[in-house]
Parts: structure tokens; sequence; C-alpha cells
């Protein structure tokens, strides 16, 4: 059995921003590409500078375990 998922709008119908479109003059395609700039958009401002980081031997290779 799966627990039912209760989703929420992004904005509430009685919030002023809250613009109805109708779903059949929607056109998908354009409001997926929208959402892909938005999100890289907002990536690109957080992203970190990343560190280049010194290759660590693997934890097993600095054991030294006793031979059987």
């Amino acid at each position: 059995m799966h627990a039912s998922r209760t989703v929420m709008p992004s904005i509430r119908c009685t919030d002023p921003a809250f613009q109805y479109r109708n779903a059949v003059s929607t056109n998908l395609a354009d409001t997926f590409a929208q959402a892909r700039d938005r999100i890289a958009a907002q990536q690109a401002q957080t992203k970190k500078p990343t560190r280049s980081r010194r290759q660590q031997p693997p934890a097993l290779a600095n054991l030294s375990l006793p031979l059987l």
C-alpha cells in the first residue's frame, strides 16, 4: 500500500499573484523550458567554487592486517 502524497500549490488561488491559465492554451514545452532556465540561473548563482582534493588511498590500504 502506498501512502498518498499531499501536493500543495506553489501559489494559493487567493494570492493576488495567482493568474489562472486555461490548460488548453498552455504550451508545456515552453513551461518546462522556462523552468529549466530558471533552475539553471538559480544554480549558477548558488554554485560554490570547487576545491581540488588530493586523491586519498583507499582506507583498507592503510590497515596492517595480520596474516593467518
